[in-house]
Formats: C-alpha cells, structure tokens, sequence
C-alpha cells in the first residue's frame, strides 16, 4: 500500500511538470520570442530607414558656383528655442519655407556638387514683390550652420533651393535659429516695350520692337521644374547684338532639367 501511495505521489509530480511544460510552451516562450523579435524593429524604425527621401536628379553641366554672404544681419534674426514646425513665414509674411527636404544628385546651388541626403528648402515668393535677392542660414542639432541663398524670385512663385556647402542632414534633424536677408524691388526690368520673348521648352526667342538696333541684352532664366524653381541660382545669356525689328534665338542650356523661364532682362545701349 505504502508503494501504491509513492507511485501515485510521483505520477501525479509529474504530470504536475508536464502542465507546467505545456504552459511554458503556449505562453511564455512566444512571450520571450516576441520581445526579442519586436525590439530590433522599433530601432530600424528609429533609424529612418524606411522614410523616403525626395530624389531628384540635376542637370549634368557645369554651373556656377552661387554666391552667399555669411554677414547676416543679426536684425533679422528670428531666435527660436523650440524647434522649428514648417512652414514658417520670414519678413513680415513675405517669405515662407513650406519644408525641409533631403535630394540626391547635383546641386546646382554649389557648383554642380555630388551628394546624398543634401539639406534643401522649398521657398515661395507670397509677396507682390520681386525678391532680387534672399539669404537664409539654417541651425541644425547636429551642430552645423547651413546657408541657402537665392536669386531672382517673382511674387507668387517657389522655388528648390539646396545647401550652398552641400551640407547634408539626417532624416530626424532638428532645425533652429534663422537668420535671414532679403532684398525685394517692386518689379524685374523685362523692357516689354523694347523686346518680346517667347520660349518653347529651353529655347528662347527674342524680337526686337523698336527702330534702334540694340547692342547688348543679358537674359536672365530660372530652370523651372514641376512649377517649382530648380536651384536658387539663375542663368544668364547675352545676346551682343540685336538689329531693330531683328529676332535671335538661344538655347538655355543649363536648364534641361524641366524648362526654361526668362524672369529680368537688362539692356545697354552704351
């Protein structure tokens, strides 16, 4: 009897154990599992490895480097604390930055530069001014000044403008101060009533209206991609002579990315 009760005690141990193998089964390994398997995800998450990145490819010729000037004045400086949420208005609501992107490929605002993940805003023009010229100078958490300078902006429109140094920034990069400089005249010459223009993809013509040969026109365009401005800088053309009530036709040939845009033309008659 003494026997049976010991068997008996050991049968019922270890179907004990067999309950709780299965238990361990069902419940806590798959518990164990998931945290090791959920953890290693939430960091490549973290990482941006799956943000997309705005890629687009400029033109392949060479570009002038674009000038900035790193005397800002601290006048119109806007200090904030906080990081930066785009858009953001500058000058009395005259300039926005609707975002902060990153681009792959050259940059035509730093000498037709190689680089990845280069720091570049979109700006738009929300003045009934012409912005002749604008500077911008961007802090970064990562320790870095990042400066942006663009040319010839019409009232109404925006523009791509990339990092003068080609700087690049990181996906998750927080923005700071800003500091900015702006020159805006009421209009950009065009001389109307001595010239008519008209363009067709990148080739531009011009017709001269007046009785007068005229002895040196520079042309001024904007590489102009899906309605945005390519690049903060601007081409220039000069045409050395045009007979009275002649035409000439050019190529903008820095513009092949998109179309060509004339947006000032300066005449001398010197």
């Amino acid at each position: 009897m003494k026997k049976q009760k010991q068997k008996h005690r050991k049968e019922s141990r270890a179907e004990h154990l067999g309950f709780l193998a299965i238990l361990a089964v069902l419940f806590i390994i798959p518990i164990i599992m998931l945290v090791v398997l959920v953890d290693p995800i939430s960091r490549e998450a973290d990482s941006g490895n799956n943000v997309p990145v705005e890629d687009l490819q400029s033109p392949e010729t060479e570009i002038p480097a674009s000038e900035y000037s790193e005397t800002i004045n601290e006048s119109e400086t806007v200090m904030i604390d906080d990081p930066i949420e785009f858009p953001i208005r500058l000058e009395n609501g005259k300039l926005e930055i609707e975002r902060v992107f990153l681009y792959d490929g050259l940059n035509p605002d730093c000498n037709n530069s190689q680089g990845n993940s280069i720091t570049a805003l979109e700006v738009r023009n929300l003045s009934t001014e012409y912005l002749e010229k604008g500077l911008i100078t961007l802090d970064s958490d990562e320790g870095k000044t990042i400066h942006f300078a663009i040319r010839e902006l019409p009232a109404g429109k925006s523009v791509m403008v990339f990092s003068s140094e080609n700087a690049s920034s990181l996906v998750d990069t927080v923005f700071g101060n800003i500091r900015y400089e702006t020159i805006f005249d009421l209009e950009a010459s065009m001389h109307s009533e001595q010239i008519s223009i008209s363009t067709k993809g990148t080739r531009i013509t011009l017709k001269n209206n007046t009785d007068v040969d005229i002895n040196e026109i520079v042309v001024y365009c904007r590489s102009v991609l899906e309605d945005r401005y390519f690049g903060g800088i601007t081409y220039n053309y000069t045409i050395n002579s045009l007979p009275a009530h002649g035409t000439a036709e050019f190529e903008a040939v820095d513009c092949i990315l998109g179309f060509a845009e004339v947006v000032r033309v300066e005449i001398n008659n010197s």
